[in-house]
């Protein structure tokens, strides 16, 4: 008898230290992120590195903004954002800007978009677009 609670208290110990590393594992904390992240590099028309150009995410729905500056290498990481349809501004002085039309960011999604700014001023906006041939019967 005094054996059989000594097993029992054993696999309630091993039960309780499974439950707290499963519930600690990467996947678990994965599974509760509800944010996306928009990174990507800026150059200019000869591909170099446009250090300080100001990238801003718009949030479609909720209006909010957040910022990035491009790094010594002209990249630039905006983390954390609430998952939801964005529109991406791209500026630096002498540039023209250019604005990446609205696209979803998923749950635990990195969107990548390398942005060529052409020499301008920062009154015009260029908007991209994504250009696609389709075939369509009639």
């Amino acid at each position: 008898m005094f054996v059989k609670k000594i097993v029992s208290r054993g696999a309630v110990a091993l039960s309780v230290a499974l439950l707290f590393f499963f519930s600690l594992s990467p996947n678990a904390a994965r599974a509760q992120t509800v944010t996306g992240n928009i990174t990507g590099a800026v150059t200019d028309p000869s591909g170099a590195a446009l250090v300080g150009a100001t990238v801003t995410a718009h949030n479609v729905r909720t209006g909010v903004e957040s910022r990035a500056t491009t790094n010594q290498a002209g990249v630039y990481n905006i983390r954390f954002l609430p998952i939801g349809q964005y529109e991406l501004t791209v500026s630096a002085a002498g540039f023209t800007a250019q604005t990446v039309p609205a696209f979803a960011l998923e749950i635990d999604q990195t969107v990548k978009f390398n942005v060529k700014l052409t020499v301008g001023s920062l009154a015009k906006t260029v908007t991209v677009n994504e250009i696609g041939c389709a075939d369509s019967e009639h």
